[in-house]
């Protein structure tokens, strides 16, 4: 098998759901690393980034049915998905770089069967159909996000699958005819070439500044349907643009909870929603887990509620490094992978667009009217929710250098890039915020599409963040802290992940 390998902020916060009675779900992240649903948690290929991806199936007996959808910075719509078919102990790589059209593309020579055949086969263009139109630049919001995977199904061993797909040699059949007959209909139970979903799936990633020649990798964080390692519901949809007709999106659906996905209408649609179709589906709210008690989540409210509770954390901690002596840069990309499920953007009424409650009591969107604005067609978390930065005990956000020093005032550190004016809240925009610190111009990453800045006082060059979030029960997000440092002739990428503990 070739593999391809390329040569070449302060928070993010995201709904809180909670169960009421019943049978409590128990999606839950690894910190093994593998998992039935990986999270990606940023991309990009601004300025000469580039990214590369590895999926690894440390599964040596099944195979594995993949999801792969790619989600914009911006507000999270889907600007590429496919399927990966892996085969077992199987490694499946990919580039993403950026193409003089200003467009995002995936470059692979795996041989690895994907659904459609063409993604294994050279360039794959990413899609603006569903960005907003009246973005000042539609090619760049495809240029940073963050990435899902699903297991949908494993695929078993001596079934016909299996064979179209186990590599011989270094090189798998990819048979269409098999293709056709076993991943044209939807399955939601065990099939003859569909068994239940067992994870084990991991993923890494590295991004690379080739200017600079500066690197930084990472992990995808892994979900898994429950802590004990039980397989999970078979959930797969074929990878084609056939409109769904049954099935119901909202907390009390069984497809789905992302607010403009609805179901085939008689008539055409003009009102900003998305007529769902099997390429959409699964998402991290199709019904998916397993709850306690063994029996399975058919709401998709539920399977968020499940999800938003396994990422949840209370207090988060990262460093940052900014000293002139080194030219230090730090970005924090704050990742909100449940965000679009329980709110987006309509870009016809140019207004947002908030989940029904439905009738599951705990379904409650920390996203509505009442504590989000759009700032630029972007759906933010605005001072109802955030408040100020804060220093001591007060508020939510506290920084330190790095000799227990605080701040003795609370100045107005935030500013909204491209502005230069202090503001005295911080709308954290975006699906994945990108915060820089302590520079109103530069970004480590030259992130562009939601990026942020945070200029602390002189003296606080180095040192580390803390976001308190009790007030809101915890938040569940993905935080990670990317520094850049560099020296006469060289330049040095390091990344830290979140660190996280409870409140006092």
């Amino acid at each position: 098998m070739r593999k391809n390998l390329i040569a070449m902020s302060a928070i993010a916060a995201l709904g809180t759901f909670g169960l009421v009675g019943g049978a409590a779900a128990q999606m839950a992240v690894n910190a093994g690393g593998t998992g039935h649903q990986l999270v990606f948690p940023y991309f990009t290929t601004q300025g000469d980034n580039a990214t590369s991806i590895a999926l690894v199936n440390t599964d040596t007996s099944a195979g594995k049915v993949l999801k792969v959808r790619f989600r914009s910075a911006v507000n999270s719509d889907d600007v590429l998905d496919f399927q990966v078919l892996m085969s077992p102990g199987d490694v499946w790589t990919a580039a993403i770089t950026a193409g003089t059209d200003g467009k995002s593309r995936l470059t692979t020579s795996d041989t690895t069967c994907t659904i459609p055949d063409s993604v294994r086969k050279g360039v794959t263009v990413f899609d603006t159909s569903r960005v907003d139109p009246k973005a000042t630049d539609v090619n760049a919001q495809t240029r940073e996000g963050y990435i899902e995977v699903i297991n949908m199904a494993d695929i078993p061993v001596g079934s016909a699958l299996f064979t179209a797909t186990k590599h011989t040699k270094g090189t798998p059949l990819c048979t269409e005819a098999t293709f056709v007959s076993a991943l044209t209909s939807r399955a939601s139970a065990p099939t003859a070439n569909l068994a239940a979903p067992t994870g084990r799936v991991g993923g890494d990633f590295i991004i690379v500044q080739q200017t600079n020649r500066a690197a930084w990798s990472g992990s995808a964080t892994a979900l898994v349907s429950r802590a004990d390692g039980s397989p999970a519901q078979v959930a797969f949809w074929p990878q084609d643009n056939v409109a769904i007709a049954s099935g119901a999106s909202g907390a009390d659906g069984t497809l789905t909870t992302d607010p403009l996905l609805t179901v085939s209408p008689t008539t055409a649609l003009t009102d900003g929603r998305v007529v769902m179709r099997n390429y959409d589906l699964p998402d991290l709210s199709t019904p998916y887990g397993v709850n306690a008690d063994g029996t399975n989540i058919t709401l998709s409210g539920n399977q968020l509620a499940s999800t938003v509770s396994a990422l949840r954390t209370v207090i988060n901690i990262n460093q940052f490094e900014t000293s002139a002596g080194i030219g230090g840069l730090t970005d924090l990309v704050l990742t909100q992978p449940t965000r679009r499920y329980h709110a987006a953007v309509n870009y016809v009424s140019g207004a947002a667009a908030y989940a029904p409650s439905g009738t599951v009591s705990s379904f409650v969107n920390s996203l509505s009217a009442a504590n989000s604005a759009l700032v630029n067609r972007i759906l933010c978390l605005n001072k109802a929710e955030l408040g100020t930065v804060a220093t001591g005990t007060s508020g939510s956000g506290m920084i330190w250098d790095r000799e227990e020093n605080q701040p003795l005032t609370n100045p107005t550190y935030f500013v909204l890039s491209p502005s230069t004016v202090p503001v005295t809240v911080y709308n954290l925009c975006g699906e994945v915020s990108v915060t820089s610190i302590n520079s109103a111009t530069s970004s480590a990453l030259n992130a562009n599409l939601t990026r942020a800045s945070v200029v602390y006082p002189a003296g606080y060059e180095s040192g580390w963040i803390m976001l308190d979030t009790t007030a809101y029960g915890g938040l569940p997000f993905i935080n990670n802290a990317f520094v850049r440092a560099s020296t006469p002739g060289q330049n040095y990428g390091f990344t830290f992940g979140n660190k996280t503990r409870a409140a006092r």
